[in-house]
């Protein structure tokens, strides 16, 4: 069934595109150390804004006072900055295509195994299928790139 987060979802990955195709331009301008120092200066922006807003109830159930912080809550930030830097790294050696096809073939397979492993959600034929056929499409428009 279609759920409306799955826009969401398909904007964000149009989003991811464009993020990293510019953060590209950019580190061709001024460096990718630059770059990526430009655009996690804006996120810690935006993240500060965001968490005031939360703190303040303009954006409700987005905040829980009773968590304690674990190491693990790093990790995301640190995978964020490899996305950061490595997306704008490799378009700049192979294109835009050929980085989020096999971005989005690594995503299914990870997601797969992320959903069986830590959600619970048993991977099915049709699902698993899904993910064949990303992959196949994955081959082909590599394969297409290259000739």
């Amino acid at each position: 069934m279609f759920h409306p987060a799955a826009l969401v979802a398909f904007a964000l990955g149009c989003v991811a595109v464009v993020q990293a195709s510019l953060n590209r331009r950019i580190a061709g301008q001024i460096g990718l150390a630059p770059a990526v120092l430009l655009n996690g200066a804006i996120v810690a922006v935006c993240a500060g804004a965001f968490y005031f807003a939360a703190r303040r109830g303009w954006v409700p159930g987005m905040v829980s006072s009773d968590a304690k912080l674990a190491w693990w809550w790093l990790v995301p930030g640190v995978l964020g900055f490899a996305l950061i830097t490595g997306l704008p790294w490799a378009i700049a050696r192979v294109g835009a295509l050929q980085v989020f096809v096999v971005a989005v073939a690594a995503q299914m397979v990870a997601s797969l195994a992320w959903d069986a492993l830590v959600e619970g959600i048993p991977v099915n034929a049709l699902r698993a299928t899904g993910a064949v056929v990303c992959v196949a499409g994955v081959a082909l428009a590599l394969y297409g790139s290259n000739r």
